[in-house]
């Protein structure tokens, strides 16, 4: 039988794993949170307001989406190597354009493509209703449409959400056969996750409440708790299969 770690046992994993190198984790988010921001007002600096200029920002923000899916198997790839206790450094941020960058992009568009299509419903009936200017009583159906369609975005999101981890121990699949593997291995393990990301949501507000300076340390935990999940996860994975 597989013993998984509680939410608090992860995370008290995380801190101890983070103690004296928060520095280094994050100067890490800093670079990718910066050249997002450097590229996303670039694209706003150089676009004007017309159709064509936001479809060009919007195209380019899209663009720089599927790039940080790179820089977030860097991010992964940084917190793994601090958690196995192997050499790490700032510069492990940019691991993932070393080693299959359009793997990373792939991934993250099926992931992206299969969330639009639960949405897709609600974005078109939001754009019909304003642009053609129905009845208000359509609302109501537009909003059970976005609550339908969030709901099956965050079961997107949490069946796949192993994708970049896998990437890093089996760099010879495919994303097909990662994306394969991250629903296979999350078997039974969503709601864990799930409710993971939700005890943040006190930490997130009391970013808020710090005007953004908290979220310097609270995107790095939350970052490094994600990891020992994993860890844990496979780590149980094999004993099952060493048991069988």
């Amino acid at each position: 039988m597989n013993v998984y770690k509680s939410s608090a046992q992860l995370k008290a994993d995380a801190r101890e794993k983070l103690i004296g190198k928060y520095g280094t984790v994050i100067a890490a988010s800093l670079i990718v949170q910066l050249i997002s921001y450097i590229v996303a007002a670039i694209a706003g600096f150089m676009t004007d307001v017309s159709l064509a200029g936001y479809v060009i920002y919007y195209a380019v923000c899209f663009i720089m989406e599927l790039i940080n899916a790179v820089f977030t198997v860097g991010l992964i790839y940084l917190n793994l190597n601090i958690s196995c206790n192997r050499d790490f450094k700032t510069s492990d941020v940019f691991y993932g354009f070393r080693t299959h960058p359009d793997k990373a992009i792939i991934c993250k568009l099926i992931v992206f493509l299969f969330t639009l299509l639960f949405l897709a419903p609600a974005i078109v009936l939001t754009l019909l209703y304003v642009f053609l200017e129905w009845n208000a009583v359509f609302l109501p159906i537009i909003s059970l449409l976005y609550v339908i369609g969030t709901i099956a975005a965050i079961w997107i999101h949490l069946q796949y959400s192993q994708i970049f981890y896998l990437m890093l121990d089996f760099p010879e699949y495919s994303a097909k056969e990662l994306l394969t593997l991250s629903k296979e291995v999350m078997k039974g393990n969503m709601g864990r996750l799930f409710y993971i990301h939700v005890s943040f949501l006190p930490l997130y507000l009391l970013g808020l409440c710090s005007l953004g300076i908290g979220f310097f340390f609270i995107y790095p935990y939350r970052n490094m708790t994600l990891a020992q999940f994993y860890l844990n996860l496979i780590a149980c994975r094999q004993k099952a299969a060493y048991s069988e």
